[in-house]
């Protein structure tokens, strides 16, 4: 009993908590207080896997700071839910992501990852950008083609109708436009 007395208060100083708060109810203490007592429960037995869901709501900066520490001098696994940026920055190695129903993984800190996303969305933009320069490329090439076969068919017709063409060639001279006309 003296020893989990020991280990027991000094998780608790480890997370802020005065001793005398267990002698208190529930609805006498906050959410913050709440939350790191439970933490400090589970990390008082003999675990090898935390699991903690929002572990930080409902507690300032400062025992957020202190849940970090702890965390990061516990020798077994943690599986972390939370939305809290700063938090996940402190306490990740790898990162289980949920995104579009699907599962993604990501082994280094939160801010890598958040890199990562950067680097993909530019990459993506430039692609793109590149893709809408290139549409526009084929596009202004058909259009001149599309010109360049009129003005030869009106040539053609002007040639045809001053007679200084005779049917055959006349002929050709439509049957090439035409076929500029189709590429």
């Amino acid at each position: 009993w003296l020893e989990f007395s020991f280990l027991f208060s000094f998780i608790f100083k480890l997370l802020d908590l005065p001793l005398e708060i267990l002698e208190k109810y529930p609805s006498q203490i906050s959410g913050g207080q709440t939350q790191r007592v439970v933490i400090a429960i589970a990390l008082s037995r003999d675990i090898k896997l935390l699991l903690l869901d929002e572990p930080t709501n409902h507690i300032d900066l400062h025992a957020r700071k202190a849940l970090v520490g702890v965390i990061d001098s516990f020798p077994g696994a943690v599986i972390c839910v939370s939305h809290d940026t700063y938090f996940l920055e402190k306490i990740t190695k790898k990162l289980l992501i949920v995104k579009d129903g699907k599962l993604e993984t990501f082994t280094g800190s939160y801010r890598e990852y958040q890199d990562a996303l950067l680097l993909v969305q530019e990459s993506r933009e430039r692609q793109l950008e590149s893709s809408k320069k290139e549409k526009k490329k084929i596009l202004n090439s058909i259009t001149r083609e599309n010109v360049r076969a009129e003005r030869s068919k009106k040539e053609g017709k002007k040639q045809s109708s001053d007679r200084s063409m005779s049917r055959m060639e006349i002929g050709n001279f439509k049957n090439r436009a035409e076929g500029v006309a189709g590429k």
